[in-house]
């Protein structure tokens, strides 16, 4: 089972304009408490140093995924400073919107049909009549984008979106805390703009396989993330990318390396400070938290008590 959207969704934030439902989604069932461990981690050079805490998002959520575990509120309470992917409030900013729109869109005179490969756009088109959806309000974009808005559309269907997400719900929450993000939108965006023709087509055609398997992957990613399951979120993630290894490369391993000094200098600092990225960047033998182990950090990830029920085996 490929998973791309999934992978995209752990490890790079949405900067796209997306028309999102607002079905309330039913709350989850619950069960007798237990002891599980959060995407959240604490770490330091040693007991009278900074703290900064490394905490893995999904970039879409749902309302039933609130509120955040305790060490989400703990972490988000004694941090002054926020550091996420893309400075907060970026977003929503109409020169980013702009930019976005700009980067993601045919130019003038292309429209979407005639770039993709006939198989490509054959699944393009019954995923539109099953879907009830008009293909030309696709017309204008690029491959990437529309694979992007066909999951997004799939797992909006089921309640997750952007708007939910942990970077919205904490952003509009910042009080007087001072902000940073660790790219630009052009970085963040560039990397899937880049993609040759060949390989937008792919992943679009992906993408659109993906769409019947939605609700299973979108269970395992949500119920991995709210266990703190490093390795089945690490899974999931080399899952999704099989099909692009040099996207994962530029996606996850070249960013980690990228962000990984700033999170040093962040740990010599004088501010507790709170760290939020795609959760595929603090799973894996490749992490930003391995990194900081290798470095000989003090990373401890944080338990909290739920009554979720425990995923299945």
């Amino acid at each position: 089972m490929r998973l791309l959207i999934s992978g995209i969704v752990l490890t790079i934030a949405a900067t796209a304009a997306f028309v999102f439902l607002q079905r309330p989604p039913a709350d989850p069932p619950l069960g007798p408490e237990r002891t599980t461990k959060a995407m959240v981690w604490k770490a330091s050079r040693g007991p009278d140093k900074t703290t900064v805490w490394l905490c893995g998002s999904i970039h879409i959520l749902r309302e039933s995924d609130y509120p955040l575990p305790a060490p989400w509120r703990k972490a988000w309470d004694q941090s002054r400073r926020v550091v996420m992917e893309l400075k907060p409030g970026t977003t929503e900013d109409p020169e980013t919107q702009k930019l976005s729109l700009a980067l993601s869109s045919l130019p003038e005179g292309q429209s979407l049909l005639p770039s993709l490969s006939p198989d490509t756009s054959r699944d393009f088109l019954a995923w539109c009549t099953d879907s009830n959806i008009s293909p030309d309000s696709f017309q204008h974009m690029k491959p990437w984008m529309a694979s992007l808005r066909v999951g997004m559309t799939s797992l909006d269907r089921l309640g997750f979106n952007v708007a939910r997400g942990i970077e919205r719900h904490l952003g509009a929450r910042l009080g007087e805390r001072s902000t940073e993000g660790l790219e630009s939108v052009s970085q963040s965006l560039g990397i899937l703009d880049s993609l040759s023709s060949q390989d937008q087509d792919l992943m679009l055609r992906l993408a659109l396989a993906d769409a019947r398997s939605a609700p299973t992957r979108i269970a395992l990613l949500a119920n991995a993330w709210h266990e703190g399951d490093t390795a089945t979120l690490d899974r999931l993630l080399r899952d999704g990318f099989k099909d692009f290894p040099s996207l994962r490369q530029r996606l996850i391993d070249d960013r980690n390396k990228a962000w990984f000094p700033r999170i040093l200098q962040l740990l010599d600092g004088d501010e507790e400070s709170i760290v939020i990225v795609g959760a595929g960047h603090l799973s894996g033998p490749d992490s930003l938290i391995a990194m900081l182990e290798a470095q000989g950090v003090s990373v401890s990830q944080q338990e909290y008590t739920t009554r979720r029920l425990a995923p299945p085996p």
